[in-house]
């Protein structure tokens, strides 16, 4: 998502209500007062970046895991292994429907 999205997000919006502030399709947010909501904004879009790349790194691990189980099933036909396999596989596609 980039920013422009993100500031159209309703939490986003109902967040901003409180300051003296209007949107512009020119250019995003505009101030009429101080810089708060810009703060507000930044801070926000810096948190949420940060919570994206944690979850990247939960989704990465749990493909690496399914992969890593999956070969190890292909090599011993193994059930446990192929059970893991399938569990993390599972929990990847549960994550990324919940994102």
């Amino acid at each position: 998502m980039n920013r422009e999205a993100f500031e159209k997000i309703q939490h986003i919006k109902d967040n901003l209500e409180h300051f003296d502030i209007y949107y512009s399709s020119l250019g995003g947010y505009r101030y009429s007062k101080d810089d708060t909501p810009c703060f507000y904004l930044n801070g926000a879009w810096m948190m949420y970046q940060e919570q994206q790349k944690k979850i990247e790194e939960v989704l990465q691990k749990l493909d690496s895991l399914q992969e890593q189980y999956w070969s190890r099933w292909k090599e011993k036909a193994d059930m446990m292994d192929q059970g893991a396999s399938v569990a993390y596989e599972h929990a990847y596609w549960m994550l990324k429907d919940v994102l």
